[in-house]
């Protein structure tokens, strides 16, 4: 369905970035299989000598004060149960320390290790170029032939230049009291919160629009469209989904204010009118088996675009009503669908739609045109006349 794979999509608040995979690596080649002795080959001398098994130390440097960037040490058993894909190295010591220990301090300038925490491997890293070839790929750095050192830089991290936390995130969701249709503040920051993005929150709070502190907030910062999340700007512009949900809302005061909420919603500036619970009609010849199913192709347009059918009415093309809107819309094609004017209220949906060669009707109502390009599907042919 060309049409809707072309749409522009604003999930709540997106999870627009994916989040790239601390470590991945090549797992060295299974060894061949035994074979019977009788038939095994006699020794061949040109083949290379099989190395021994390494060993390697890892010492993890914890950040400061930032419980957040040492997610209890996960940067520490990530790169363990690395090793365990190689079969060259296995691990010695590991340990943690604490950054102004003297070990600590000597690594830290020895690497240049600037963002804590930081994981170094020392020892017979060489042994397995293709992890040591992952690891540069995808990890960080080689120092002198054998250390390998994390560069990771993804928040939340320690700073050891500016000697302060990046990444650190406060968040203030507004509720929309009364509207069980309207987005859930709390899921907008479990989506930010989740893996995908990863964004680390030090305070969470949600309010009720009606309450105190939520009428401040509406107040102070203007906010027309609820329910709505603010973010600490400092915190939240470190992650590179920031750069695009930054679109979607303003900045002031060091906060991070969404104001392009995805429907449904209240429009406080209209007297808390519900926007984008979308109507439906659709048009079609149920004796035509082999035509599509307009059922189908709205669920897609929904769960594609997020819109939001809240009712719907199906109307055969030879019926009263049927006729009647073949007639009110030009309409010379079915099967096809018709939505209501709050589909407008989805970002972009106006746009794509238009893009895609249906239309907008003078009354606000979209009518779906573009069965050109339902490529492999059935449908019939009408007189608009009716």
């Amino acid at each position: 369905m060309q049409f809707y794979v072309k749409a522009i999509l604003w999930a709540v608040l997106g999870v627009i970035l994916g989040f790239g995979i601390w470590f991945v690596f090549l797992q060295a080649p299974s060894p061949a299989p035994p074979q019977m002795l009788q038939n095994t080959p006699p020794p061949d001398d040109t083949m290379p000598p099989v190395l021994e098994t390494g060993t390697v130390n890892l010492t993890m440097i914890e950040a400061p004060d930032c419980d957040e960037c040492n997610a209890d040490g996960l940067l520490l058993e990530q790169a363990k149960t690395v090793l365990l894909n190689s079969g060259f190295l296995k691990a010695g010591v590991s340990k943690t320390i604490g950054m102004d220990a003297p070990e600590a301090k000597a690594m830290m300038a020895r690497y240049n290790i600037t963002e804590l925490p930081a994981v170094i491997v020392e020892g017979d890293v060489g042994r397995d170029q293709e992890f040591v070839a992952s690891w540069k790929e995808n990890v960080g750095t080689q120092e002198g032939g054998s250390a390998l050192v994390t560069r990771l830089g993804y928040p939340p991290y320690y700073n050891v230049t500016t000697a302060k936390a990046v990444g650190l995130v406060k968040a203030v969701g507004i509720k929309a009291t009364g509207c069980t249709e309207c987005g859930d503040p709390e899921m907008f920051i479990s989506s930010l919160e989740g893996p995908t993005v990863g964004m680390a929150f030090t305070e969470k709070s949600v309010y009720d629009d009606n309450s105190s502190e939520g009428k401040a907030l509406i107040a102070r910062y203007n906010i027309t469209k609820i329910p709505s999340l603010l973010l600490s700007e400092e915190g939240a512009s470190a992650y590179p989904v920031f750069s695009q949900i930054k679109m979607l809302g303003t900045v002031e005061d060091g906060w991070y204010i969404l104001r392009d909420v995805v429907p449904p919603y209240l429009d406080l500036a209209d007297n808390r009118t519900l926007r984008g619970l979308v109507s439906a009609k659709y048009l079609l010849n149920s004796s035509c088996t082999e035509c599509f199913d307009i059922n189908l192709l709205s669920d897609y347009i929904s769960q594609s675009t997020g819109l939001v059918v809240a009712e719907s009415q199906t109307y055969e093309a030879d019926s009263t009503d049927g006729r009647a809107l073949i007639a009110e819309y030009n309409i010379t094609r079915i099967p096809t669908l018709i939505y209501s004017p709050d589909a407008r209220y989805y970002p972009y949906f106006s746009e794509v739609w238009l893009n895609q060669t249906s239309t907008i009707e003078p009354d606000g109502w979209f009518v779906f045109r573009a069965h050109d390009l339902l490529t492999g599907m059935a449908y019939q042919n009408i007189s608009a006349s009716g």
